[in-house]
């Protein structure tokens, strides 16, 4: 997925979208299957090209670093732990994406060509940004962390595979929260602009089973 960003190159002005560059989003295109957040956290299946926004979180952030207008974002609907981490210095500054629903779309609002290129080193991914400066300065204040909300009791699902009473978590809780950042932008003229980076992650219950007599189990299933 990152391959497909490298050596991208936008005119004054251009617009681009994530997803247009993507093509098809099958197995069948080559992509692999991992973990895709569906029906606003409610469901996480595995899906071709799952892990995607692992890419558009990076573009996101390389963007936000160099003060290019962005126009359409949206962060996950969940904490995703690699991107919220409390050791993570851009905690909360992500972007998902998924082809038909959900985009990533920025401008070169620059008076000059910017060219994308994106690397890997080891585990880590890397997106740069050049072009010709135009003398902005980009400032960053955050993460501010509010409003926690607490995932309440897992849902469990009957099943006699169990002992009675035992319980087996299959997907972790997640906490609700509320992320904020500013970016200041300082042109040559003097004059600033602040915008706000606001991601508001839900609180998700952990989902598992629970033992039951096989008698249950089958009047539940009834």
């Amino acid at each position: 997925g990152l391959s497909i960003y490298n050596n991208v190159l936008l005119a004054p002005g251009e617009k681009l979208s994530f997803n247009s560059l993507l093509g098809p989003v099958t197995v069948k295109a080559g992509w692999k299957e991992e973990l895709v957040i569906k029906e606003g956290g409610n469901k996480t299946v595995p899906e071709a090209g799952g892990g995607l926004c692992q890419v558009s979180t990076t573009v996101y952030r390389a963007l936000v670093e160099a003060g290019i207008e962005v126009t359409e974002r949206r962060a996950h609907s969940y904490l995703v732990s690699y991107y919220v981490r409390d050791d993570d210095p851009r905690s909360g500054i992500d972007a998902t994406i998924y082809p038909g629903s959900q985009d990533l779309v920025f401008v070169n609002d620059t008076p000059n060509y910017i060219l994308l290129q994106t690397d890997t080193s080891g585990v880590d991914a890397y997106v740069k940004i050049y072009g010709t400066s135009d003398g902005r300065k980009v400032e960053l204040s955050g993460p501010v962390k509010s409003g926690w909300v607490d995932p309440g009791k897992p849902i469990l699902v009957p099943t006699s595979s169990l002992p009675v009473g035992q319980t087996k978590i299959t997907k972790a809780a997640h906490q609700g929260r509320t992320v904020r950042w500013t970016q200041t932008i300082t042109r040559p003229d003097g004059s600033i602009e602040k915008n706000d980076i606001v991601s508001v992650y839900k609180a998700i219950p952990a989902e598992g089973m629970i033992g039951v007599a096989t008698a249950e189990v089958s009047a539940v299933t009834l």
